[in-house]
């Protein structure tokens, strides 16, 4: 193949990348600048962040397993929609999705 078709080949790969939905991250900022943080407890979540958008529990998995004792809160972040998940009283995910991909 030419050097132009591996160009192209790279740049779809690049843009595949660019263009995810949502990623998952070890943290993010409150808007008074606290760090919240993987297990970290509920209720310091709620001192720093305040009650959440919506509160739900995880829907089912392909498993057929729902998320048993999980929870799902949402935040408004500066880049977009911020999901933790508790387990055990305690921040075991959180996801980000961009403002792009959120309505």
């Amino acid at each position: 193949m030419g050097k132009g078709i591996w160009a192209v080949v790279f740049a779809l790969s690049l843009a595949g990348t660019a263009f995810a939905a949502s990623w998952e991250t070890s943290s993010m900022r409150s808007p008074k600048g606290g760090l919240i943080q993987i297990g970290m407890p509920a209720h310091e979540v709620l001192k720093e962040l305040g009650q959440p958008l919506g509160a739900h529990a995880p829907t089912r998995h392909t498993s057929g397993k729902t998320g048993k004792g999980k929870e799902q809160w949402s935040y408004r972040g500066t880049d977009g929609l911020y999901t933790l998940t508790f387990s055990g009283g305690k921040v075991v995910r959180i996801v980000v999705t961009p403002d792009r991909d959120w309505p």
